[in-house]
């Protein structure tokens, strides 16, 4: 499985989507700029410690790296779907049945570590820019780093399980725009924020969506399995 995973790394060609990625943290940092240098001048008591900032971020982030995530499905998996290109070159089912979970596997890794890695970039680049600019009145502690990290790395796994729900659809449909949409939809309930609520703060609904996302993937391989070479 290792060894496939490796030759699907290579065939995907991940430097263009790593490329895009940094380009993405870098917009974002200018969005929370943006969002964060007028606050303070205009006095607004709306940033008042690290903790929303991080939130911040952090949502910034999933929305973001989901719906990449769901471009790398349709372009590794539905695309492949599409052209039969998976079915005619392995009419093995066991054959086929490796190298779809060996796709989720790498969509998996990917979208947990832009996530993760993405904060932290973020998180430390907004901390340096604060000393400078003074963006948050409050200084920050041991506290809210560790309940940010242990928050991040939970929303993290969460997201890229329940962003194979996006992929269930996209396969049944063989369609690389339902697809997408339906990963824009997804990251519109649980990256939301309605003053200061979210869904995702509701720790049951990321569980289950990412219990989901587990049965979803199960659903897809089982469905790529049975496909018949003839039809």
């Amino acid at each position: 499985m290792i060894k496939l995973i490796k030759i699907e790394l290579e065939k995907c060609n991940l430097k263009k989507y790593i490329k895009n990625a940094i380009i993405a943290n870098i917009i974002i940092l200018g969005g929370l700029i943006f969002i964060t240098y007028p606050i303070k001048y205009l006095k607004i008591d709306v940033i008042t410690d690290y903790s929303i900032i991080f939130t911040m971020i952090d949502s910034l982030v999933r929305a973001t790296f989901m719906i990449f995530s769901s471009v790398l499905i349709s372009n590794i998996i539905i695309k492949e779907l599409k052209n039969r290109k998976m079915i005619t070159l392995f009419s093995d089912p066991i054959d086929r049945k490796k190298s779809i979970t060996s796709k989720i596997i790498i969509v998996i890794m990917f979208t947990f570590l832009t996530i993760v890695l993405s904060n932290i970039f973020l998180g430390i680049s907004f901390y340096f820019l604060n000393k400078v600019y003074n963006l948050v009145p409050t200084k920050l502690n041991l506290n809210i780093i560790t309940i940010s990290t242990l928050t991040i790395l939970m929303y993290a796994i969460t997201s890229s399980l329940m962003n194979l729900i996006p992929m269930y659809f996209g396969i049944i449909m063989k369609s690389t725009f339902v697809t997408i949409l339906s990963s824009i939809v997804l990251v519109s309930i649980v990256c939301s924020d309605n003053n200061g609520f979210s869904l995702n703060s509701i720790i049951a609904i990321p569980l289950s969506l990412a219990a989901l996302g587990i049965l979803s993937a199960y659903l897809s391989i089982k469905h790529i399995e049975n496909l018949d070479i003839k039809k």
